[in-house]
């Protein structure tokens, strides 16, 4: 464990004078140098018969870096309750159960979250929301399906952003190769529930094909 070894507590002196900075606290003269120092000596000897107290060829000591439990409220019950699955359970189990309880809650927060106005999904505009009564409000918003729309007919069709921007009409026409979503498309206009759930059902064919 390194954090026995810090120069703040091996150097006691030179820590109580302020050489690594300012403190109100005194490390007392009875440290833990000569501990550590006895850890290492230790480590290093010899464990041949008759090498008692001499130094090994080719000893080896690796300093770990600590690991300290945060000082927060969520970290000391996550590790609490860590704890209490490994203990009860074995640590595999106690796993699983953690991944499970995290995925049914991050799936629970993705079917409450509401889509965001400025956001566009370039690759599906079927409703994935939690509810019938948001799903029609979704559908209602024409222009962020035709939006959506457009962009599906520039992904397939390999475009950048200013290539496509820079497409004319008869063009935008012609990728489209459907004359009722190159209306919708070309032509802005009001359509209604029925007709923004038939078009997003048209929309969904026609990126199969």
């Amino acid at each position: 464990d390194g954090s026995a070894l810090i120069n703040a507590i091996y150097d006691w002196e030179g820590f109580n004078e302020g050489k690594y900075g300012d403190t109100e606290k005194l490390i007392p003269q009875n440290d833990n140098a000569k501990w550590a120092l006895d850890v290492i000596a230790e480590a290093l000897m010899s464990t041949l018969e008759g090498e008692e107290g001499q130094p090994a060829e080719n000893a080896l000591v690796i300093f770990d870096e600590s690991r300290h439990p945060q000082n927060a409220l969520l970290a000391d019950s996550y590790n609490t309750v860590y704890f209490l699955l490994v203990y009860f359970t074995g640590e595999g189990l106690a796993m699983l159960a953690l991944f499970v309880v995290l995925f049914i809650t991050f799936e629970a927060v993705l079917l409450k979250k509401r889509d965001p106005e400025p956001w566009r999904h370039v690759f599906s505009i079927i409703y994935y929301g939690f509810g019938d009564a948001n799903r029609y409000t979704y559908y209602a918003k024409t222009e962020k399906i035709r939006q959506v729309f457009l962009s599906k007919v520039r992904n397939q069709n390999g475009l950048t952003v200013e290539e496509f921007h820079a497409m004319s009409a008869k063009e935008l026409v012609g990728l489209i190769q459907d004359p009722v979503l190159a209306k919708f498309a070309i032509e802005p206009g009001k359509y209604s529930l029925e007709q923004s759930v038939a078009l997003v059902k048209r929309i969904k064919a026609w990126g199969r094909r």
